[in-house]
């Protein structure tokens, strides 16, 4: 059960050094959820650096950010070389260092979004520029609130919430007018919109993976199941693998058994209402019949 004033994302509780400063889109969670301090400050980041291990995560990007995470009794750290909004520390720099503390933790941790839809979670992936985002902002104009925008945190079949809002490039952003500018976090500028919560955990119903159709389609607008070989790539492809390898075990069965699909459309504006009610439909038949009460 969630409890007044525990705020995180991802399955964790997000506590800021300064308990004062609102951290907006983190999400209710439960009174026992794990506590992940956070500080942040402004200086040089002078190197490029991937160093995880079980214990600790030292990841830093020339001239844009250096994080260090600890395993035991989390803390995060967070250098940037100016001023960091917290909107910024939400998302998208807390993503790649509780992705690796929910590894850690046996968790399944996808690169990917997730909009609730029937009580469940629909997730959606892709290569850049296949159109995720505007996928997910689009889902969240029809009034789905967004279970998360860019990673997905299994924990026995179920998603952990991560932040209630989308992160869109300016091309996109111009098509949803509440988004709001941040401007330049990391290596581009960011828009903002803020969606609806969802609850801090919610079963998940299967993963599309977005492919725009081709001229030689003859059927520019389909979803397709995929077979096992293909599921298990997209989990290596989407996977945050590179950092702490695939997860082991009940994690990883949870994964490979997950209904997949690839939803082809075309590369228009105009058929996205289409494609969105194809993906919605096919999700929600793909969930088994409730059992009717004794």
């Amino acid at each position: 059960m969630s409890a007044p004033g525990h705020f995180g994302a991802y399955g964790f509780r997000i506590v800021p050094s300064d308990e004062r400063l609102a951290l907006p889109g983190l999400v209710p969670v439960p009174a026992d959820a794990e506590r992940v301090s956070v500080t942040w400050e402004s200086g040089p980041v002078e190197e490029d650096v991937i160093d995880v291990t079980p214990a600790r995560a030292r990841l830093s990007v020339k001239g844009m950010v250096a994080i260090a995470l600890t395993e035991t009794d989390p803390e995060l750290h967070i250098r940037v070389p100016g001023a960091l909004q917290p909107e910024a520390v939400v998302h998208p720099i807390l993503t790649t260092p509780l992705a690796i503390l929910a590894r850690w933790r046996g968790r399944a941790a996808l690169h990917a979004g997730a909009v609730l839809h029937e009580g469940a979670a629909v997730a959606v992936c892709g290569q850049q520029g296949a159109g995720k985002s505007t996928a997910m902002a689009s889902l969240a104009a029809r009034g789905l609130p967004v279970v998360t925008d860019d990673l997905v945190v299994l924990e026995h079949g179920d998603v952990l919430s991560g932040p209630s809002c989308i992160d869109l490039r300016a091309d996109t952003a111009e098509r949803f007018p509440r988004a709001e500018y941040l401007g330049v976090v990391g290596a581009r500028e960011r828009h903002r919109l803020m969606t609806a919560p969802a609850p801090a955990r919610v079963p998940l119903a299967g993963i599309f993976l977005l492919e725009w159709a081709t001229e030689d389609d003859d059927e520019p607008l389909r979803a397709e199941p995929l077979a096992l070989p293909e599921r298990i790539a997209l989990i290596h492809a989407y996977d945050y693998a590179g950092l702490v390898g695939l997860p082991r075990g009940e994690a990883l069965l949870d994964l490979v058994e997950l209904p997949m699909w690839r939803l082809v459309r075309p590369r228009d504006w105009a058929a996205g209402d289409a494609a969105l009610d194809l993906l919605l439909s096919v999700a929600a038949a793909s969930r088994p019949a409730a059992t009717p009460p004794a």
